[in-house]
């Protein structure tokens, strides 16, 4: 997270982050491979975000404009986005840090992960859909 507690966020928006948003975007932003003690189960973090921030057909700020998400709102992949600006477009793609959580055979079960293999499993099965997905969503360019 850029800039910690008390930073302005956004362009547009000029929205304080607060300590407590902070930490949550903070949590939702961490990477699977990292220890969790008492953070939700990754698959059910990005659903958390699905259904509470991607369940509009338009962007954040106070001059919101539309955007094209790949999913039904608050459904798969509806964190996915497009708009277009004069000439351009833009394009915003759900890809995690730590390698998308993707998570190699053999690096799963370790010191650096309290996740279990049916964890793992999960992580990259949502991996390979939500891949698929991606490609899919830029092809459509």
């Amino acid at each position: 997270m850029i800039g910690g507690p008390g930073a302005v966020c956004g362009h547009a928006s000029r929205k304080r982050v607060t300590k407590a948003s902070y930490r949550s975007a903070s949590i939702a932003a961490r990477s699977p491979h990292q220890v969790f003690t008492t953070d939700a189960y990754s698959l059910e973090r990005l659903a958390h975000i699905r259904q509470t921030l991607q369940i509009s057909p338009n962007s954040f700020g106070q001059r919101p404009f539309a955007l094209e998400r790949q999913g039904p709102l608050g459904g798969l992949y509806a964190e996915n986005a497009r708009w277009t600006y004069g000439d351009v477009v833009f394009v915003g793609l759900n890809v995690p840090g730590s390698n998308n959580n993707y998570v190699h055979a053999g690096e799963c079960v370790s010191t650096k992960s309290a996740r279990t293999q049916v964890e793992c499993d999960a992580d990259n099965a949502e991996y390979r859909a939500r891949d698929a997905a991606n490609i899919a969503f830029l092809a459509g360019l």
